[in-house]
């Protein structure tokens, strides 16, 4: 078996802006199918419509399931999340900033302690 590290790395700034495409609000509640997420993750608006960005897929929002390959802007407040195929910047809250901060511990200490 193949030895692996899962990390958590930063996207700078110059990336997170390369492409986009836009959405509305109303489209991107029907996309996310649950309104709760939005509670946790708010939409970082720009000219008022969503960004959508060609990095890495994160989080499958309509599955719940957290990549091993989680690209995050915690640093800055933002996340990338994946919906239908397509990946938007989020603003994080700061209940979702510290979902990922635990989950960045829970991936160093798998690493450290699970990673032959």
């Amino acid at each position: 078996m193949q030895n692996k590290n899962y990390t958590l790395s930063s996207v700078d700034d110059t990336e997170k802006t390369k492409k986009f495409d836009v959405i509305k609000d109303s489209e991107l509640i029907t996309l996310l199918g649950r309104k709760s997420v939005l509670s946790v993750l708010k939409c970082l608006e720009h000219n008022g419509a969503c960004r959508y960005v060609d990095i890495y897929n994160t989080i499958d929002v309509s599955k719940g399931t957290l990549y091993n390959n989680l690209e995050n802007l915690v640093d800055m407040n933002l996340v990338v999340i994946k919906l239908d195929g397509r990946r938007v910047i989020y603003e994080l809250s700061d209940c979702g900033r510290q979902i990922l901060n635990e989950v960045n511990n829970l991936i160093n200490y798998f690493n450290e302690n699970c990673v032959k």
